[in-house]
Protein backbone atom coordinates (compact mmCIF):
# COMPACT_ATOMS: atom_id res chain seq x y z
CA UNK A 1 0.00 0.00 0.00
CA UNK A 2 1.32 3.23 -1.21
CA UNK A 3 -0.93 5.71 1.26
CA UNK A 4 -2.76 6.20 4.19
CA UNK A 5 -5.68 6.10 2.31
CA UNK A 6 -5.48 3.09 0.23
CA UNK A 7 -4.96 1.63 3.81
CA UNK A 8 -8.16 3.14 4.68
CA UNK A 9 -9.78 2.38 2.11
CA UNK A 10 -8.97 -1.36 2.27
CA UNK A 11 -9.29 -1.71 5.59
CA UNK A 12 -12.37 0.39 6.83
CA UNK A 13 -15.61 -1.40 5.73
CA UNK A 14 -17.68 1.99 6.44
CA UNK A 15 -15.16 3.93 3.26
CA UNK A 16 -16.97 6.73 1.52
CA UNK A 17 -17.06 10.37 1.75
CA UNK A 18 -19.67 11.84 4.07
CA UNK A 19 -23.10 12.82 1.74
CA UNK A 20 -22.48 16.56 0.06
CA UNK A 21 -18.21 16.27 0.75
CA UNK A 22 -15.66 18.40 -1.30
CA UNK A 23 -12.49 17.73 -2.18
CA UNK A 24 -9.80 20.49 -3.01
CA UNK A 25 -11.68 22.55 -0.48
CA UNK A 26 -10.20 24.66 1.66
CA UNK A 27 -12.23 24.16 4.63
CA UNK A 28 -12.23 20.50 5.44
CA UNK A 29 -15.68 19.31 5.59
CA UNK A 30 -17.23 18.08 9.66
CA UNK A 31 -16.99 15.69 10.56
CA UNK A 32 -13.83 15.12 8.08
CA UNK A 33 -14.26 11.59 6.06
CA UNK A 34 -10.84 11.09 4.81
CA UNK A 35 -7.54 11.36 6.15
CA UNK A 36 -5.38 14.00 4.35
CA UNK A 37 -2.63 16.45 5.47
CA UNK A 38 -3.55 20.36 6.02
CA UNK A 39 -5.63 21.51 3.01
CA UNK A 40 -4.49 24.08 0.31
CA UNK A 41 -5.98 26.88 -0.94
CA UNK A 42 -8.05 25.96 -4.26
CA UNK A 43 -11.26 26.83 -3.92
CA UNK A 44 -11.57 26.74 -7.69
CA UNK A 45 -11.46 23.32 -8.19
CA UNK A 46 -14.03 22.16 -5.95
CA UNK A 47 -15.82 18.73 -7.25
CA UNK A 48 -18.34 16.61 -5.32
CA UNK A 49 -16.60 13.77 -3.81
CA UNK A 50 -19.62 11.51 -5.06
CA UNK A 51 -19.05 12.61 -8.76
CA UNK A 52 -17.02 10.61 -11.26
CA UNK A 53 -13.87 12.52 -11.21
CA UNK A 54 -13.33 11.88 -14.98
CA UNK A 55 -16.92 13.12 -15.82
CA UNK A 56 -17.00 16.10 -13.45
CA UNK A 57 -16.94 19.45 -14.21
CA UNK A 58 -15.65 22.15 -12.21
CA UNK A 59 -18.15 24.67 -10.28
CA UNK A 60 -18.29 28.18 -12.08
CA UNK A 61 -16.18 30.47 -11.15
CA UNK A 62 -18.73 33.54 -12.15
CA UNK A 63 -21.64 34.44 -10.29
CA UNK A 64 -24.91 32.79 -12.12
CA UNK A 65 -26.11 36.42 -11.84
CA UNK A 66 -23.61 37.66 -13.97
CA UNK A 67 -23.92 35.14 -17.04
CA UNK A 68 -27.62 36.19 -16.80
CA UNK A 69 -26.53 39.98 -17.53
CA UNK A 70 -23.90 38.85 -19.90
CA UNK A 71 -25.58 36.71 -22.00
CA UNK A 72 -29.38 37.56 -21.15
CA UNK A 73 -30.04 33.25 -21.59
CA UNK A 74 -33.57 33.43 -20.43
CA UNK A 75 -34.65 35.78 -22.95
CA UNK A 76 -33.26 34.68 -25.97
CA UNK A 77 -32.29 30.95 -27.62
CA UNK A 78 -28.97 30.10 -28.04
CA UNK A 79 -29.33 29.85 -32.04
CA UNK A 80 -30.35 33.28 -31.77
CA UNK A 81 -27.92 34.38 -29.44
CA UNK A 82 -25.40 32.52 -31.52
CA UNK A 83 -26.51 34.07 -35.13
CA UNK A 84 -26.28 37.61 -33.27
CA UNK A 85 -23.34 37.90 -31.02
CA UNK A 86 -21.29 34.60 -32.06
CA UNK A 87 -18.73 36.66 -33.86
CA UNK A 88 -18.40 38.92 -30.61
CA UNK A 89 -17.25 36.09 -28.27
CA UNK A 90 -13.39 35.92 -28.44
CA UNK A 91 -13.24 32.69 -26.55
CA UNK A 92 -15.83 30.41 -24.70
CA UNK A 93 -15.82 28.21 -21.93
CA UNK A 94 -18.76 28.64 -19.95
CA UNK A 95 -20.03 25.31 -21.15
CA UNK A 96 -17.36 24.11 -19.38
CA UNK A 97 -18.55 24.67 -15.55
CA UNK A 98 -21.66 23.47 -13.38
CA UNK A 99 -24.32 25.33 -12.35
CA UNK A 100 -27.04 25.49 -9.70
CA UNK A 101 -29.12 26.54 -12.50
CA UNK A 102 -29.79 23.57 -14.61
CA UNK A 103 -32.00 25.39 -17.49
CA UNK A 104 -29.20 28.04 -17.56
CA UNK A 105 -26.35 25.12 -17.77
CA UNK A 106 -28.08 23.54 -20.71
CA UNK A 107 -28.41 26.62 -22.36
CA UNK A 108 -24.58 27.18 -22.45
CA UNK A 109 -24.26 23.70 -23.22
CA UNK A 110 -26.18 24.79 -26.70
CA UNK A 111 -24.70 27.49 -27.25
CA UNK A 112 -21.25 26.02 -27.20
CA UNK A 113 -22.07 23.22 -29.60
CA UNK A 114 -23.30 26.11 -31.99
CA UNK A 115 -20.25 28.35 -31.65
CA UNK A 116 -18.02 25.82 -32.42
CA UNK A 117 -19.60 24.60 -35.39
CA UNK A 118 -18.92 27.07 -38.18
CA UNK A 119 -21.90 25.32 -40.13
CA UNK A 120 -24.78 25.04 -37.29
CA UNK A 121 -23.21 28.69 -36.74
CA UNK A 122 -23.95 30.25 -40.48
CA UNK A 123 -27.41 28.01 -40.59
CA UNK A 124 -28.49 29.96 -37.14
CA UNK A 125 -27.32 33.21 -39.16
CA UNK A 126 -29.66 32.48 -41.84
CA UNK A 127 -32.43 31.58 -39.81
CA UNK A 128 -32.71 34.23 -37.53
CA UNK A 129 -30.90 37.20 -39.06
CA UNK A 130 -32.70 39.46 -41.64
CA UNK A 131 -30.41 40.09 -45.02
CA UNK A 132 -29.45 43.98 -43.34
CA UNK A 133 -28.53 42.35 -39.91
CA UNK A 134 -26.88 39.46 -42.13
CA UNK A 135 -24.82 42.01 -43.76
CA UNK A 136 -23.82 43.73 -40.66
CA UNK A 137 -22.29 40.80 -39.11
CA UNK A 138 -20.24 40.08 -42.26
CA UNK A 139 -18.64 43.53 -41.74
CA UNK A 140 -18.14 42.86 -38.29
CA UNK A 141 -16.33 39.74 -39.01
CA UNK A 142 -14.16 41.54 -41.86
CA UNK A 143 -13.33 44.01 -39.60
CA UNK A 144 -12.17 42.07 -36.50
CA UNK A 145 -10.24 39.63 -38.98
CA UNK A 146 -8.07 43.07 -39.84
CA UNK A 147 -7.40 44.00 -36.72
Amino acid sequence: MNSAYEYHRLYNPNHGAEPGARANDPICHVPCSEPHGPRQLGSWLIFNVGQNEMSAKPISPFPEKVISEWYSWSEISPEEYAARRSHLIGEFSLDEYTYENKKMEDWLIRLGKIIRDAKKTEECRRKFLSSDEYLAVERSISEILKE
